[in-house]
């Protein structure tokens, strides 16, 4: 029963932490930061909850370890000691023994006999956990049988001296965790900035690809890990590009040169056109049709980029 109370109460603790934790993550993932900068936080901010969790769970665990062997020592003789003086209870003087106060109460939880002021039954872990953290008091509860009627009985224990070593071992190990603080946050400051270098070398140098550069490759030596795979996945792409790129200036300087021709001749006929058309009939027609002529070549080349453009375009 003492674990379940501990265990219980050391939930009902922690559950702000996990509240704060989520709070902060949710504030980091809105707030704008260097990746550097989140991951210090953010194991900076874990190692603080881990060592608040250590240092409850450490303190918590003393109490449970100490209650254990109380109600097997202590609370056992004194319950003893108690049943053998019922229903009297003349021989006990409370001010001698190692508790507060007892009471007992009959099967209809009715009080029977008190030395206390609790006044109520606590055998619920509410009712106790409130003494422990209100009255600094444990409170023992069991059950008896005397000439056949069932009794219960609580015995009210002082616990000032086992939460004061509790709250010291908590506070010794919060000490030791902000000593371990000091080098641990430079440590983790480092190592996160150590893992954002390959991310900004990648940054610069695709800053620096132009058209004049286009060759320019991300470095993939090092260690296996996923900045490698996407370094090379980068450089993948930026080879199709590239391809892409010099297919481009190969398909305009073909596409030039192929309408280099049919404009020269059509050029040429306008100026002869323009120097003995008027007057000489036969050039005139001549003239006509080769511009006619180069035109439809023209109109057909065309044509035959557009389709490969469309093509490229995978818009067929």
């Amino acid at each position: 029963m003492v674990k379940t109370i501990l265990r219980k109460l050391l939930n009902l603790i922690l559950y702000p932490f996990r509240i704060i934790i989520k709070l902060l993550i949710s504030l980091l993932k809105r707030l704008k930061f260097s990746i550097a900068f989140k991951i210090s936080t953010t194991y900076l901010i874990l190692y603080i909850i881990i060592i608040m969790t250590v240092a409850l769970t450490t303190s918590v665990g003393y109490l449970i370890f100490e209650l254990q062997k109380f109600e097997d020592t202590t609370a056992a003789m004194d319950s003893e000691k108690i049943l053998s003086s019922f229903p009297g209870f003349n021989n006990i003087d409370v001010k001698e023994e190692s508790y507060n106060s007892f009471e007992i109460f009959d099967s209809n939880l009715n009080t029977y006999f008190t030395t206390g002021r609790l006044g109520r039954y606590a055998d619920s872990i509410i009712v106790i956990a409130e003494k422990i953290i209100y009255d600094n008091e444990y409170v023992h509860s069991e059950s008896f049988t005397k000439n056949g009627a069932l009794y219960y009985m609580n015995i009210s224990y002082p616990m000032e001296d086992m939460l004061r070593d509790a709250w010291r071992i908590s506070f010794m190990v919060l000490i030791s965790g902000a000593i371990g603080l000091m080098f641990f946050a430079p440590i983790v400051s480092s190592t996160s900035y150590k893992l954002i270098v390959p991310i900004k070398n990648m940054t610069e140098i695709t800053k620096t690809i132009t058209v004049n550069n286009i060759n320019t490759r991300l470095d993939v030596k090092g260690t296996e890990d996923e900045l490698k795979e996407l370094s090379e996945t980068f450089n993948e792409m930026m080879d199709r590009i590239e391809g892409g790129y010099k297919t481009q200036q190969q398909f305009v300087s073909d596409a030039s040169h192929e309408l280099r021709t049919p404009i020269a001749v059509i050029k040429g006929y306008v100026n002869m056109l323009d120097r003995w058309g008027k007057d000489d009939k036969a050039v005139l027609e001549e003239s006509i049709e080769a511009i006619k002529n180069e035109t439809e070549n023209m109109q057909d080349l065309i044509e035959k980029l557009l389709f490969i453009a469309r093509s490229d375009r995978s818009t067929l």
